[in-house]
Protein backbone atom coordinates (compact mmCIF):
# COMPACT_ATOMS: atom_id res chain seq x y z
CA UNK A 1 0.00 0.00 0.00
CA UNK A 2 2.75 2.78 0.71
CA UNK A 3 6.15 3.21 -0.68
CA UNK A 4 9.77 2.82 0.96
CA UNK A 5 9.42 6.79 -0.17
CA UNK A 6 6.40 7.79 1.67
CA UNK A 7 7.61 5.85 4.67
CA UNK A 8 11.54 8.19 4.68
CA UNK A 9 9.35 11.25 3.69
CA UNK A 10 7.30 10.95 6.56
CA UNK A 11 10.27 9.98 8.86
CA UNK A 12 11.74 13.31 7.35
CA UNK A 13 9.08 15.67 8.22
CA UNK A 14 8.73 14.01 11.35
CA UNK A 15 12.13 14.36 13.06
CA UNK A 16 12.05 17.45 11.30
CA UNK A 17 8.77 18.24 13.63
CA UNK A 18 9.80 16.70 16.41
CA UNK A 19 13.47 18.96 16.23
CA UNK A 20 11.02 22.28 15.49
CA UNK A 21 9.00 21.66 18.98
CA UNK A 22 11.87 20.48 20.89
CA UNK A 23 13.72 23.40 20.04
CA UNK A 24 10.67 25.51 21.24
CA UNK A 25 10.20 23.97 24.41
CA UNK A 26 13.77 24.39 25.22
CA UNK A 27 13.65 27.87 24.67
CA UNK A 28 10.28 28.52 26.56
CA UNK A 29 12.26 26.55 29.31
CA UNK A 30 15.51 28.04 29.27
CA UNK A 31 14.90 31.48 28.44
CA UNK A 32 13.17 34.09 30.79
CA UNK A 33 12.66 37.19 28.53
CA UNK A 34 8.85 37.55 27.35
CA UNK A 35 9.73 37.75 23.65
CA UNK A 36 11.53 34.97 22.78
CA UNK A 37 9.31 32.45 25.26
CA UNK A 38 6.20 33.48 22.89
CA UNK A 39 8.46 32.94 20.34
CA UNK A 40 9.44 29.65 21.29
CA UNK A 41 5.58 28.62 21.82
CA UNK A 42 5.17 29.57 18.17
CA UNK A 43 8.09 27.42 16.84
CA UNK A 44 6.35 24.16 18.84
CA UNK A 45 3.26 24.93 16.95
CA UNK A 46 4.81 24.80 14.16
CA UNK A 47 6.32 21.98 14.77
CA UNK A 48 3.14 20.62 15.45
CA UNK A 49 1.99 21.77 12.28
CA UNK A 50 4.20 20.34 9.85
CA UNK A 51 3.53 16.83 12.14
CA UNK A 52 0.19 17.27 11.37
CA UNK A 53 0.87 17.77 7.68
CA UNK A 54 3.41 14.98 7.33
CA UNK A 55 0.28 12.24 8.29
CA UNK A 56 -2.28 14.31 6.20
CA UNK A 57 0.20 13.28 3.47
CA UNK A 58 1.40 10.40 4.24
CA UNK A 59 -2.75 9.00 4.80
CA UNK A 60 -3.67 11.01 1.65
CA UNK A 61 -6.44 12.53 3.40
CA UNK A 62 -6.70 16.16 3.77
CA UNK A 63 -7.49 16.13 8.15
CA UNK A 64 -4.05 17.38 8.36
CA UNK A 65 -3.87 20.05 6.70
CA UNK A 66 -7.23 21.08 7.73
CA UNK A 67 -6.49 20.62 11.63
CA UNK A 68 -3.01 21.94 10.98
CA UNK A 69 -5.53 25.36 9.75
CA UNK A 70 -7.03 25.41 13.27
CA UNK A 71 -4.19 25.37 14.85
CA UNK A 72 -2.49 27.89 13.00
CA UNK A 73 -5.71 30.31 13.51
CA UNK A 74 -4.50 29.22 17.64
CA UNK A 75 -0.91 30.58 16.55
CA UNK A 76 -2.32 33.71 15.37
CA UNK A 77 -4.59 34.41 18.29
CA UNK A 78 -1.53 33.36 21.22
CA UNK A 79 0.56 36.47 18.97
CA UNK A 80 -2.52 39.04 18.97
CA UNK A 81 -2.89 38.53 22.70
CA UNK A 82 0.29 38.73 23.81
CA UNK A 83 1.16 41.27 22.06
CA UNK A 84 -0.40 43.27 24.27
CA UNK A 85 0.35 41.48 27.47
CA UNK A 86 3.97 42.53 26.01
CA UNK A 87 3.41 46.11 26.14
CA UNK A 88 1.61 46.09 29.71
CA UNK A 89 4.71 44.24 30.65
CA UNK A 90 7.10 46.79 29.32
CA UNK A 91 5.29 49.76 31.02
CA UNK A 92 5.24 48.51 33.85
CA UNK A 93 8.92 47.47 34.05
CA UNK A 94 12.07 48.16 32.86
CA UNK A 95 13.09 44.71 31.19
CA UNK A 96 11.40 41.58 29.83
CA UNK A 97 13.35 39.27 31.67
CA UNK A 98 10.47 37.53 34.00
CA UNK A 99 13.10 36.33 36.54
CA UNK A 100 13.52 40.13 37.68
CA UNK A 101 10.09 40.34 37.68
CA UNK A 102 9.01 40.10 41.86
CA UNK A 103 5.54 39.76 43.51
CA UNK A 104 4.07 42.89 44.90
CA UNK A 105 4.72 42.19 48.47
CA UNK A 106 8.21 41.27 48.00
CA UNK A 107 10.71 43.29 50.17
CA UNK A 108 13.50 43.48 47.74
CA UNK A 109 11.48 45.40 45.91
CA UNK A 110 9.65 47.58 48.65
CA UNK A 111 12.88 48.55 49.73
CA UNK A 112 14.34 49.26 45.63
CA UNK A 113 10.98 51.22 45.80
CA UNK A 114 11.49 53.38 48.50
CA UNK A 115 15.66 54.02 47.57
CA UNK A 116 14.43 55.49 43.76
CA UNK A 117 11.53 57.56 45.48
CA UNK A 118 14.55 59.42 48.02
CA UNK A 119 16.43 59.69 45.46
CA UNK A 120 14.05 62.32 43.42
CA UNK A 121 15.33 65.82 43.78
CA UNK A 122 12.01 67.39 45.45
CA UNK A 123 13.17 70.71 43.66
CA UNK A 124 11.48 69.25 40.39
CA UNK A 125 7.96 68.61 41.74
CA UNK A 126 5.47 70.91 40.79
CA UNK A 127 4.36 73.54 43.85
CA UNK A 128 1.01 73.19 45.25
CA UNK A 129 -1.48 75.49 43.43
CA UNK A 130 -2.48 78.49 45.56
CA UNK A 131 -5.82 78.32 47.61
CA UNK A 132 -9.01 79.76 45.28
CA UNK A 133 -10.48 82.67 47.10
CA UNK A 134 -13.99 82.43 47.88
CA UNK A 135 -15.94 85.33 45.43
CA UNK A 136 -18.21 86.13 47.90
CA UNK A 137 -15.45 87.48 50.52
CA UNK A 138 -13.45 88.91 47.26
CA UNK A 139 -15.69 90.39 45.73
CA UNK A 140 -18.75 91.74 48.49
CA UNK A 141 -22.17 92.02 47.35
CA UNK A 142 -22.53 92.29 43.67
CA UNK A 143 -18.91 91.78 41.96
CA UNK A 144 -16.42 94.56 43.12
CA UNK A 145 -18.48 97.63 43.96
CA UNK A 146 -19.30 99.27 46.58
CA UNK A 147 -22.68 98.68 47.94
CA UNK A 148 -24.61 101.79 46.85
CA UNK A 149 -22.60 102.17 42.95
CA UNK A 150 -24.22 99.98 40.16
CA UNK A 151 -21.96 99.25 37.39
CA UNK A 152 -23.26 101.64 34.38
CA UNK A 153 -22.49 98.75 31.34
CA UNK A 154 -25.34 96.66 32.96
Amino acid sequence: MFSVHDYHLLNNALVVGAVLFSLGTIGFVVRRNLIVMILSAGIMLQGAVLTLCAFGAFHGNGAGRVFSLFVLAATALHGAVALPMIFLFAGRSSSLDLSMERQPGDPQRLFEQEQRESTVDKTLRPEPSPPVADPERTFGNGGGCSSGERNSHD
